[in-house]
C-alpha cells in the first residue's frame, strides 16, 4: 500500500506541475527612435560657390530687385540706356539745368520718393529721369495751396513705392498728370520709357476724362460708371486702379 501511495502522490504531482500556469514572457522594452541631429543651415549658395545674402528683416521674403522690373518696360527704355546728352536730347531739356537736375521738385517730396524707392536701386536712373520730365512738363504749375505741382506726382509715387509696385508704375505715378494738365503726349511717354509706361499713364488719364464728363450725373449714375469704369481698367491692367487710388490719398 505504501508503494501505491507514493506512486499516487507522484501522479498527482505531475499533473500538477504540468497544470501550472506558464511564466509571463518578459516584455520588450519600447523602441525609442533615435533623434536626428538637425540638418545645418546652408550658409552657401547651390555648389557652395558663394554666401547667399543676408537680407534686413523689412526686406525677407521680397523678390530681388530684378522682379520689381519687366524686361521690356522703362528698364530697357530711352531713359535707362542713352547717355546724359542723349536723354537731354530727347526729353528737350537742352540748357535747362534747373530742370535737367529735378532741383525744381522741393527736396523733402525729392527725399521721401529717394527712401522709398530703395528697392528699384538698380533702376534709380530711370526714377530720376521721370522725375525731370515730370518737372519739365509741370514747370509753372502750381497747385490751389500754392505749392509747385510737381509735388503730387512725386507724393503720388512715393505712396505707390511704399506698396512696392514695379519700375513701370512707379514712372507711370510721376507721369500720370502730364498728358492731361501738360503739351507731354503719350507717344513722348513711349519714346523716353516705353509703351508699358505710356499705357498705364492712358488708362489713368481716361479714368479722369470720365470723372470730369460725370460731373453733373446724380451720385447713383456716378456710383455705377465709376464701378463699371474701375472694373474695365482692371481688366486692361491692375496698376492703373492703383495709380488711380494712389492719385486720389
Amino acid at each position: 500500500m505504501l508503494v501505491a501511495a507514493t506512486a499516487a502522490a507522484a501522479a498527482l504531482h505531475g499533473l500538477a506541475v504540468q497544470q501550472a500556469p506558464a511564466a509571463p514572457a518578459a516584455v520588450a522594452a519600447p523602441r525609442v527612435a533615435a533623434r536626428r541631429a538637425p540638418r545645418p543651415v546652408a550658409l552657401f549658395g547651390p555648389g557652395g560657390s558663394r554666401p547667399q545674402q543676408q537680407l534686413p528683416d523689412d526686406q525677407r521674403g521680397r523678390p530681388p530687385p530684378s522682379q520689381w522690373a519687366a524686361a521690356d518696360g522703362a528698364a530697357s527704355s530711352a531713359a535707362a540706356t542713352l547717355s546724359a546728352s542723349e536723354w537731354l536730347e530727347l526729353a528737350s531739356l537742352q540748357g535747362r539745368p534747373d530742370l535737367a537736375d529735378g532741383a525744381r521738385v522741393p527736396g523733402e517730396a525729392l527725399e521721401g520718393l529717394t527712401r522709398a524707392t530703395w528697392y528699384l536701386e538698380g533702376h534709380s536712373l530711370v526714377v530720376q529721369r521721370a522725375v525731370q520730365l515730370a518737372a519739365a512738363a509741370h514747370a509753372g504749375q502750381a497747385r490751389k495751396n500754392g505749392e509747385p505741382f510737381i509735388v503730387h506726382p512725386v507724393e503720388t509715387s512715393t505712396i505707390l513705392a511704399g506698396l512696392k509696385m514695379d519700375l513701370d508704375t512707379i514712372v507711370a505715378g510721376l507721369l500720370h498728370d502730364t498728358v492731361e494738365d501738360t503739351d507731354l503726349t503719350l507717344h513722348d511717354i513711349a519714346r523716353c520709357f516705353g509703351p508699358s509706361v505710356a499705357s498705364i499713364v492712358e488708362g489713368d488719364t481716361k479714368r479722369s476724362k470720365l470723372g470730369v464728363t460725370a460731373a453733373a450725373l446724380d451720385e447713383a449714375t456716378k456710383r455705377s460708371l465709376n464701378h463699371r469704369a474701375m472694373l474695365v481698367a482692371m481688366g486692361e491692367d491692375w496698376r492703373i486702379v492703383v495709380v488711380k487710388l494712389a492719385d486720389r490719398l
